[in-house]
């Protein structure tokens, strides 16, 4: 066996098994949810297919990764469900959540260079993509670095997400 098939990531029956059943949910709460829940669902499975089929350190360092990108947004979410009398805003943190790492730096960047506001569809399919940017280039670091790095980077995006889903949480409830 060559080197470079070593390298390349078995996919097993198993991954095979999370795949479809996941497309199965995702089609059926498409029809029954609608597509903001579809694609919420669609980027969970995205998110956790590649815990499935990774092994090891890279496994450890993207799941660090996601939690560290989505935590906040998840606790957000969460206080929101527990605490807020409103149910908008109960909706709205929901929804939000699958963008919510990507929505500022979006945000930041279409205001700096004086953009249009686009449609909520491309806004938020940037948003996702920068969040998924996020997630792998944080996943990179800390598979790749020494360990002050991994503690610095990821400290850095919590922080981050932390005080991102302090403003949008803000920004849901003004």
């Amino acid at each position: 066996m060559t080197r470079a098939a070593r390298r390349m990531p078995q996919f097993s029956l198993r991954a095979l098994l999370l795949l479809v059943s996941a497309s199965a949910v995702l089609l059926a709460s498409w029809r029954a949810f609608g597509p903001t829940v579809a694609l919420g669902i669609l980027i969970a499975v995205l998110l956790t297919l590649p815990i499935a089929t990774r092994n090891g350190s890279w496994k450890r360092a993207y799941l660090l990764a996601c939690l560290a990108v989505y935590g906040p947004f998840i606790v957000m979410a969460a206080y929101t469900q527990l605490y807020v009398s409103c149910s908008h805003c109960k909706s709205a943190a929901w929804m939000l959540l699958p963008y919510g790492p990507g929505l500022v730096p979006v945000e930041v960047v279409r205001r700096w260079l004086d953009l249009p506001r686009p449609s909520d569809t491309v806004w938020f399919a940037v948003a996702v993509f920068v969040s998924g940017a996020m997630v792998i280039a944080l996943a990179w670091l800390i598979q790749r670095r020494r360990w002050w790095w991994r503690a610095l980077s990821a400290a850095v995006a919590l922080t981050y997400g932390t005080l991102a889903a302090i403003g949008i949480l803000a920004a849901i409830r003004a």
